[in-house]
């Protein structure tokens, strides 16, 4: 039960530093204008590169450039909750399932998945992605 706490405050911690990194380095657009999209769970941007950026709105995964945001097919059956971004290839997106114990990874912008079981024990949904693109790290 301790280890499980710290694991994730230990979680949380590199969630928050990644955050606070990345948000330090950006480059790029500082807002993008989020017409269309009513209930943002999640959004990651990809300013570094092309401007491209990713929206969570409704369980369903969105693509957005300059403020123009378009549906993305996500994995069938799967209820999306979570999204992160390489900040070096826009093109590698990562996606977490509220209703299943998955990631997903696309190499092509979200139009196909490879998905990547966790941990059976877990209990709920992933609610959390964070990529590290220093690292190469995926956090969830």
């Amino acid at each position: 039960m301790i280890l499980r706490i710290l694991l994730t405050g230990t979680t949380l911690l590199l969630l928050t530093l990644v955050a606070t990194v990345g948000a330090a380095g950006a480059s790029g657009p500082k807002g993008v204008p989020i017409s269309g999209l009513e209930n943002v769970r999640a959004y990651a941007a990809a300013a570094q590169v092309d401007g491209r950026s990713y929206a969570v709105d409704g369980g369903r995964l969105y693509g957005g450039l300059n403020g123009a945001w378009e549906p993305l097919p996500a994995p069938r059956g799967v209820i999306v909750n979570a999204v992160a971004v390489d900040r070096v290839d826009s093109d590698i997106v990562y996606i977490g399932a509220a209703n299943r114990h998955s990631v997903y990874v696309s190499h092509n912008g979200g139009k196909g998945w490879k998905e990547f079981s966790l941990d059976s024990k877990a209990i709920g949904g992933v609610t959390a992605v964070a990529f590290d693109a220093f690292n190469r790290l995926l956090y969830v």
